[in-house]
């Protein structure tokens, strides 16, 4: 222990790393000598892609507002390298998987803030925002443990909200049915208040969503509330606060246990509070950013919604930290420097009563390297259930000139198992109580275009040690988690946006993902090789008139195993005057048939009426 520690110390000492759970992930996409306080702030997608050594992805607020999509998880699905397994529309419940991780093996964050949820990943995108609150969303591809700690296993996503802005009031509200499933009704109310002075902005938003269901014991009912708060301080220094509440039942036919969980309903309510400063010292010299957070996540099951006596589970579990990072200027470069220190606890009828917790330091140096900027970090985590492990990278980037850059990197990462597959028994599964950590490696390289016609391009080799899956002998057997082995992945990534015209723009992205495992157990496995092989969408976006504009989408999937799909989308937007705007949404244009997750199949056809009432 003490060795392990000297080393540190000694590195730390030596030369300077990078960031745990960062508090931007765009903070190092900026030239190296330069601070920012980016949330909220209008980066380019060009400035913010071209000075950073991996593969990043920026979803703009124009981009949210011409999808055809009313939840994250809807948005996310147009990702390059995002596969979104959806058990049901709206955001109900879905699956986050990354360049063919599973779903425990990704982070989401807000502003920075990780979203973490010990119970199960199954819970990581109940969040409490909405897209009418989002200003951009950054996705990172590839193993990124140095850069945010434990669980960004494949990758990350950070949400970045507006700030608060007096007199951007609004009211939205749509309404939602099927042709192909007579009855199918859902609709939504969205409203957001600004108000404020100089020195302090404010905003509080709420909407509640319902829909009957579009087949049997599928019915949703999800509220939401959120507050955001940006206040100025002395010497241009800022306090940004954040709060949450997230509602979500819902009919959880053939979720967990098709066929026989048909009668089965789901309670999940997510709370959340952060505040994240943003301090430059009196020299100018050191930028401060202190955040504390805490997550509260209540999840309710019922096998027999009226009969819960049955089989029933409650699970309470809290997440609660608090970090500070520092960056300064240097001869070099760019420093930074920081720590974080977290608890997650969990009070459960079926998992029982544990807690763990971590603790984090980490450090970078961003310098030039010849003509390369470079970045190399490392990050030192401590844990209960683990003990000590670091985690170095190394990225870089060459320009060749103001549009055209190779890329190169190499990261590692870690995942703890969730306390799901620590300690969860019914009659079908069974935990394990000795999993080992999972632990990755990824290599990738690529390339970058900018202009007129933008396009990266990279390929990525990943391996997960200690890789958990749940396995069984026998068909008579318990699904039990085990390390099951070693997976290799390897793939390719490429994104193509192309503005045609000022009133015409394509966008096109692939990704290929192959996987194998690294010896072969004659044993029955439930997630692995469970991932797409080639995942395709398409945008065509037509401003038609300088009030009304088109965007027709298509999504191609096909697995290793489970069904392929194409899906096409479609959305109209009319702004009617300055106050208002009108949203025409076709999902599921063709009215194929088609799984996402499990045996659930999705809804056919079905169309979305939705109007914005801007309040001045």
């Amino acid at each position: 222990m003490k060795t392990a520690q000297y080393i540190f110390v000694a590195l730390l000492a030596s030369t300077s790393f990078q960031a745990f759970a960062q508090p931007d992930l765009v903070r190092q996409n900026l030239p190296a000598i330069e601070t920012y306080v980016l949330v909220g702030a209008n980066i380019q997608e060009k400035r913010l892609n071209g000075n950073y050594g991996r593969d990043v992805q920026v979803i703009t607020k124009k981009d949210i507002q011409s999808l055809p999509v009313r939840s994250v998880n809807e948005l996310l699905s147009y990702v390059s390298g995002l596969d979104i397994r959806e058990r049901g529309p709206f955001g109900a419940q879905a699956d986050l998987s990354m360049m063919g991780a599973g779903f425990e093996q990704c982070l989401i964050l807000i502003n920075g803030v990780p979203m973490r949820d010990p119970q199960t990943g199954h819970h990581m995108l109940n969040l409490p925002v909405d897209l009418t609150q989002i200003e951009r969303i950054e996705v990172m591809n590839g193993t990124a443990g140095r850069i945010y700690g434990s669980n960004a296993l494949a990758g990350a996503i950070n949400i970045v909200t507006s700030l608060p802005k007096a007199g951007t009031s609004f009211v939205e509200t749509f309404n939602a049915t099927a042709s192909s499933q007579e009855g199918f009704v859902a609709n939504g109310i969205q409203a957001m208040a600004a108000f404020g002075k100089n020195k302090s902005q404010h905003s509080i938003s709420a909407g509640q969503f319902k829909t009957n269901g579009y087949r049997y014991n599928s019915a949703n009912d999800q509220q939401r509330i959120s507050y955001l708060g940006h206040y100025q301080l002395k010497r241009s220094n800022t306090l940004d606060i954040m709060a949450g509440l997230f509602k979500n039942n819902f009919g959880a036919n053939g979720y967990y246990a098709y066929p026989y969980d048909k009668d089965a309903f789901e309670d999940v309510n997510t709370s959340f509070v952060s505040a994240k400063a943003n301090i430059v010292d009196q020299k100018n010299i050191w930028t401060f950013k202190p955040i504390v957070y805490a997550r509260f996540n209540h999840d309710h099951y019922v096998f027999i919604k009226d009969n819960p006596s049955y089989y029933e589970n409650t699970h309470n579990s809290k997440a609660a930290g608090v970090e500070l990072h520092a960056t300064r200027a240097n001869k070099f470069g760019q420093l930074g420097l920081g720590a974080e220190g977290r608890t997650e606890i969990i009070q459960s009828t079926n998992l029982g009563d544990h807690s763990r917790s971590f603790f984090n330091v980490y450090g970078e140096e961003r310098f030039m390297l010849g003509k390369f900027n470079t970045t190399l970090g490392l990050n030192a985590q401590y844990n209960t259930a683990n003990g000590v492990s670091f985690f170095p990278g190394i990225e870089t980037i060459r320009h060749f000139t103001n549009k055209s850059a190779i890329f190169a990197n190499v990261g590692t990462g870690n995942r703890l198992p969730s306390y799901t597959e620590l300690y969860y028994s019914d009659r079908s599964n069974t935990g394990n109580d000795s999993l080992l950590g999972e632990k990755a490696r990824n290599v990738e390289v690529g390339f970058k275009k900018f202009g007129k016609l933008n396009f990266t391009a990279s390929g990525f080799y990943r391996s997960v040690f200690n890789a958990i899956n749940y396995t069984r002998a026998n068909d008579l057997d318990k699904w039990t988690p085990s390390n099951f082995t070693t997976v290799n992945f390897l793939g390719v990534n490429a994104n193509l946006h192309w503005q045609v015209c000022d009133k015409t723009s394509l966008r096109l992205n692939y990704t290929y993902l192959d996987a194998h495992l690294g010896t072969e157990n004659e044993v029955q496995s439930k997630y692995a090789l469970y991932h797409a092989r080639h995942r395709v969408t398409f945008q065509y976006r037509q401003q038609i008139t300088n009030t009304l504009s088109t965007n027709l989408t298509v999504r191609y999937t096909e697995r290793f195993t489970g069904t392929n799909y194409t899906v096409f989308d479609f959305r109209g937007m009319w702004k009617l005057n300055e106050n208002i705007t009108l949203n025409f949404d076709v999902t599921n244009l063709l009215d194929r048939k088609y799984i996402d997750q499990g045996y659930i199949e999705m809804p056919g056809r079905w169309f979305r009426v939705g109007f914005r009432f801007n309040i001045n």
